[in-house]
């Protein structure tokens, strides 16, 4: 190996023969050279040791395509001059092309225009160099005159330096490249727009450059000979001598911000760089100093900051803002001996569903509407803010008494209750609001409107347009929320969860045509809880992902195992909710299930809300229409229950639509009900859907169905809820049922 131990023994002895021909003393001596020297240091070693009559290292020069420029060359035992040669048909070219050249005895056949650099030279070794980027930057080169030199061992030295070459060689570049910088750099000085000034011990300018001038708008003449004080302003005046002072004292380089009145009269902020003028005997004689208009920069940052602590619809405090502001409250009277703080949250009431049906542009323009409402009421000494989306939330300091701030919840609510105007129609809305109060519901921010929003969720909870204080009971709610999150991450890693399913039959002839699959949970210490219970924490947690991922990949593998088992084959539903659609490879995930649990596209259905799919419209339509051609069926869920528009409908990859129990369940009660399912049956058999019918429970309900063209329903009437093993009783029901019918 190059370099190693005896080798650099072996050049201590021949040094102290011969000191001109010696190698380097030490491996430390080369690697710790740089530059020329390091390139030198290594073509003697690498003669010395590889017994190389020729070796040159030569760099592609910057401004010379198709040359090369040796930066150290070695030849004959000798270093010799630097020289330049043009890289075609030479064997360095092959090198930068291929990164390795090899030749035994054969350089001039190969590359006969070698002779003219190196005659005599018969065997060649050459590799390429690269750049940061790998990109060809130059080679490192070895020759012999004789046949037979060991190429093999030299071949494996230059691997070894390979590296530490190319990247000496890239550095002499760059360092080649920064010297041409500054000197243009030094050529352009007074061509550059930043303007610079110097000035005597006595603060008098003795002279600047043009874009000084401009920058004051006045003539060097004009200039020169005044003092800071004629042009700066007044009030910057004092701090500007005192930092020149400083500078001639310490001669000490300073930065700092400051004013400087420009030629339109405006103060502008600028970054002075200021350092000590000396003359040629290093005096110090005066300050030479040049200045950035940072006016912009400094506007970019306030905008920054108001991005950062206000929200930019409204102008309010965002919730991080928000709670900045409250906790410096708290810490002025911690203990609340003064007077009582009272934080409440505001969410407005059905607020997304509106939305879906108005649209983003209105419904920005109803939220400011609001919250010009909501700060209407504003005193100085309170904090408002927008915490997310439809929640707003304000902090009354300083309340005499706890009643005023449930009069200010009353009066929020009422401002609220009065309609919006927008694009000549009057929007409805309501409120809900939560009050904690500060020591004793929180001695923190966070804490505070943590409480405040479990408050208002238990309001809305309750039907909305009320204002709700927090209590124990609340806390008891918040922390069995907390329990149930807890549960459901150790469940998910426990896969400590079990599907039901729940039959789809024909609602004529009873055939068994798909199930429906239903998640199902019970709680070590909570007992089983209802999926309506824990699915919406599922989903504000980020749980829903790998959740629904498991109810897919059990409800496929369970039908592939009913059909393995000889049942005929039927379609299984899947509830999908909207963070599942949008997550990133969510098509290419049920691809993977599918095969993975070798179900076949055709027998697996998603059913979505109708909520879920007008949010994001496009997006969803693009998501959809990828499902589709896997091959998937897809269904909207509890439909009429929403604001969807029927034009959208149409616009969807739909092929059923299921119509929600609220409308099977009063069929014979009310006239409206039966009404409105009339109208959705005919209304899919128009737009060519399936039509499904959920909750049906009695034969008056089925009977009016079938009486109305709904083919499909399911229901407790037709079966309850099963775990996998025990929905077999449902096959084997229909395959009854089909002998019957064929023996007939």
């Amino acid at each position: 190996m190059l370099l190693q131990e005896s080798n650099i023994a072996d050049a201590v002895s021949s040094a102290e023969e011969n000191p001109e021909a010696a190698c380097p003393d030490s491996y430390a001596e080369i690697m710790s050279a740089v530059g020329t020297d390091f390139f030198h240091l290594l073509n003697r070693h690498l003669a010395k040791t590889l017994a190389a009559d020729s070796v040159h290292i030569a760099e592609i020069p910057l401004h010379a395509a198709g040359y090369l420029q040796t930066l150290a060359a070695f030849r004959d035992g000798s270093r010799i001059p630097d020289y330049s040669f043009g890289a075609a048909g030479m064997p360095c070219e092959a090198a930068l092309a291929e990164g390795l050249v090899v030749c035994r005895g054969n350089l001039r056949t190969r590359f006969p225009g070698a002779a003219t650099l190196a005659p005599g030279l018969r065997s060649f070794l050459a590799v390429g160099l690269q750049g940061c980027a790998g990109e060809p930057v130059g080679v490192l080169a070895l020759g012999w005159y004789r046949k037979d030199p060991d190429l093999a061992a030299a071949r494996r030295s230059l691997q070894a330096i390979v590296n530490r070459v190319s990247a000496e060689v890239q550095r002499t570049r760059v360092t080649a490249i920064l010297q041409e910088q500054l000197h243009f750099t030094q050529e352009l000085l007074d061509a550059i727009p930043l303007p610079v000034f110097y000035k005597d011990r006595q603060f008098r300018y003795l002279g600047c450059n043009r874009e000084f001038e401009k920058a004051l708008g006045r003539s060097r003449t004009e200039i020169i000979g005044r003092t800071v004080k004629d042009v700066a302003p007044k009030d910057f005046f004092r701090r500007y001598a005192e930092v020149d002072r400083q500078i001639l004292e310490h001669g000490r380089t300073r930065t700092y911000e400051g004013g400087m009145r420009y030629d339109d009269g405006r103060v502008r902020e600028v970054v002075f760089t200021k350092a000590a003028l000396r003359d040629s005997e290093r005096r110090i004689s005066g300050v030479i100093g040049t200045m950035v208009d940072i006016s912009a920069l400094k506007s970019a940052e306030k905008a920054i900051y108001r991005m950062e602590n206000y929200d930019a619809l409204t102008g309010m405090h965002n919730r991080k803002s928000f709670l900045d502001h409250l906790n410096k409250a708290l810490r002025a009277d911690p203990a609340g001996r003064k007077r009582s703080i009272a934080v409440l949250c505001l969410d407005l009431d059905q607020f997304k569903s509106l939305g879906n049906a108005i649209g983003a542009e209105s419904c920005n323009r109803l939220l400011l509407a609001y919250s010009e409402r909501l700060t209407s009421y504003s005193r100085e000494r309170d904090i408002y803010a927008r915490i997310n989306g439809d929640r707003f939330a304000v902090a009354l300091c300083s309340l005499s008494r706890e009643q005023d701030a449930e009069l200010f919840a009353r009066r929020m609510l009422a401002a609220l209750a009065e309609p919006v105007r927008i694009n000549g129609e009057e929007i409805f809305c309501t409120g809900s609001i939560g009050i904690a109060f500060h020591p004793q519901d929180g001695s923190d921010a966070n804490r505070l409107l943590g409480n405040a929003e479990a408050a208002m969720l238990r309001a809305r909870a309750h039907g909305g347009n009320v204002c709700r204080h927090f209590s124990r009971e609340i806390n008891k709610d918040a922390l069995e929320r907390l329990a149930i999150e807890a549960g459901l991450r150790r469940a998910l890693a426990a896969e400590d969860f079990e599907l039901y399913y729940q039959p789809q039959v024909d609602l004529k002839s009873r055939a068994l045509l798909g199930a429906e699959a239903l998640i199902r949970w019970t709680h070590p210490t909570l007992g089983a809880v209802s999926p309506q219970r824990f699915i919406p924490i599922a989903e504000e947690s980020g749980l829903i992902i790998p959740l629904g991922e498991w109810v897919l990949r059990t409800a496929c593998r369970q039908n592939a195992a009913w059909q393995a088992a000889g049942h005929a084959p039927i379609r299984v539903a899947v509830n999908l909710s909207g963070q599942q659609l949008h997550q990133r490879g969510f098509v290419r995930m049920v691809a993977t299930v599918l095969g993975e649990t070798g179900l076949a596209p055709e027998w697996l259905e998603f059913e979505l809300t109708e909520s879920t799919m007008m949010e994001h419209t496009e997006k969803n339509i693009e998501i959809l229409l990828q499902l589709k051609k896997l091959g998937i069926n897809l269904s909207i869920d509890d439909f009429g229950t929403g604001y969807s528009s029927l034009s959208y409908l149409q616009r969807f990859p739909l092929d059923k639509l299921k119509i929600d129990r609220s409308f099977v369940k009063d069929l014979h009660k009310t006239d409206s009900n039966a009404a409105i399912t009339e109208a959705i049956i005919a209304m899919a058999h128009r737009l060519g859907l399936t039509v499904i019918a959920e909750g049906i429970e009695t034969v008056e309900q089925l009977d009016y169905l079938v009486a109305h063209d709904c083919c499909k329903g399911q229901g407790y009437f037709f079966g309850r809820p099963a775990p996998g093993r025990d929905f077999e009783q449902h096959f084997q029901s229909a395959e009854k049922s089909l002998l019957r019918l064929l023996s007939r």
